[in-house]
């Protein structure tokens, strides 16, 4: 029998604060399915690799890739502020993805439907 990995992160968070506005609304959880064999033979140094292409890179510190810092361009990101740069991060990022070997599945809960389904018993969404 095969070894897997799995990722999960989330997108969002899990309070009930200011749930009518957009950016709160959702927690998202996805997770990714990959067989070690795979992720072994490519994954990590795939990653690197990008990272050095389009990013400051201290191999002490590398670049952390995390969804916020991205979306605000902050950090190691400012140079995606580069329409030219982002549109060859974007591109090299789905073809990394359209090349792997896994199960991506993600749920995602709307905390305001939430909240106003079950007033009481909505205190977190996990």
């Amino acid at each position: 029998m095969p070894a897997y990995r799995l990722y999960v992160d989330e997108s969002g968070d899990h309070t009930y604060r200011r749930v009518e506005e957009i950016s709160r609304r959702y927690l998202g959880l996805t997770g990714v399915l990959i067989r070690r064999s795979d992720y072994d033979h490519a994954i990590p140094e795939e990653l690197e690799r990008l990272k050095r292409e389009f990013f400051t890179y201290d191999p002490d510190s590398p670049p952390i890739l995390t969804r916020k810092q991205i979306i605000a361009r902050r950090a190691w990101f400012r140079v995606l502020l580069d329409a030219e740069v982002n549109a060859r991060w974007e591109e090299s990022l789905l073809a990394l993805y359209r090349n792997l070997q896994a199960q991506i599945f993600t749920v995602v809960i709307d905390k305001h439907q939430h909240l106003e389904r079950f007033p009481v018993g909505a205190w977190n969404p996990y």
